[in-house]
């Protein structure tokens, strides 16, 4: 019983979110610097709103290439993956996530031992996983999965 309680109260702030204009509820999204994003959209809350859609779809599941890095060739893959992350990130305004991701790839370009590596990618995952909840917030996703 406290569990169905729990998943209508959760339904119900959900429902309030999503109530508020398309503007406030932008502004609500921790890690996203919503002038650069209205910005890199010509102002349109409607066009970022689409956008961030686009980015919770494409990277909602991770990016398994930022995992593997103990090989030069490896590294090369997480690099490039990284790169194309941080581009999409700058493009949304989520710049807390793209600094991360800047520091793991020159962390990818330097002589680094694997733990180094490693403590950049913690902090990329979990910059990923945050800003990636933020946005299951903003969708409506009360369950937690990306729409």
């Amino acid at each position: 019983m406290p569990q169905r309680a729990a998943t209508a109260a959760g339904t119900a702030a959900a429902a309030a979110r999503q109530a508020l204009p398309l503007g406030e509820r932008l502004g609500a999204i921790t890690g996203l610097d919503l002038a650069r994003g209205l910005r890199n959209v010509a102002g349109s809350e409607t066009l970022l709103e689409r956008a961030l859609r686009r980015f919770a779809a494409a990277y909602g599941s991770g990016v398994p290439a930022l995992d593997q890095f103990a090989t030069d060739a490896e590294r090369r893959e997480a690099r490039r993956a990284s790169h194309s992350l941080r581009g999409a990130c700058s493009t949304i305004g989520a710049v807390p996530l793209a600094s991360a991701l800047e520091s793991f790839e020159r962390a990818l370009d330097a002589p680094q031992d694997i733990t180094t590596l490693h403590d950049h990618h913690l902090r990329v995952a979990g910059e990923l996983g945050d800003f990636l909840q933020e946005l299951r917030i903003f969708l409506g996703d009360a369950d937690g999965a990306v729409q």
